[in-house]
């Protein structure tokens, strides 16, 4: 499969946050098939700069050198998953982060996709919840700020 067949499939990808363990988090908002709630989606990025690749080769490991996990404490082994946060920069080891085994692969697959831990999870959410209110209030006002204008230069014509 091509890089662009690839990143044309991931785009279609999208996890519930509220039927499931776990949160993409993107621009988009759509309902879940599932649970008909507003999700918050995260697609596939067309470019990836080499920062951001970085970011992703040390957000999911097969074990950290002299860490340990932030939830349990116990120090992680060699060859033991663990994910990184991205909100709180805390390491988890999957099963402590609730991060499945196949959502674990993704994040190591697609740089992009973000995984928040329990802790910060609700805050994100929440934050987004609050960007697509802010969007709706900004698309009434736009509209309203359209039909002024239209208004406007009616009076304008009429004048003349």
């Amino acid at each position: 499969m091509s890089e662009q067949e690839r990143r044309k499939k991931s785009k279609k990808k999208k996890q519930c946050a509220e039927c499931q363990e776990f949160t993409w988090i993107g621009s988009a908002q759509e309902k879940c098939e599932q649970c008909e709630k507003q999700t918050p989606v995260r697609d596939a990025m067309e470019d990836k700069d080499e920062e951001q690749q970085q970011r992703g080769n040390r957000r999911t490991t097969g074990g950290k050198d002299d860490s340990c996990c932030s939830k349990c404490k116990v120090t992680f082994k060699k060859g033991d998953n663990s994910v990184e946060c991205d909100s709180c920069k805390k390491w988890f080891h999957c099963g402590c982060g609730k991060c499945s085994i196949n959502l674990f692969k993704v994040l190591k697959e697609e740089k992009d996709v973000l995984w928040f831990c329990y802790n910060c999870r609700t805050g994100v959410l929440t934050a987004c919840e609050e960007v697509n209110k802010l969007r709706e209030e900004n698309k009434k006002v736009r509209q309203e700020l359209r039909e002024y204008r239209e208004q406007n230069e009616e009076l304008a014509d009429s004048i003349r």
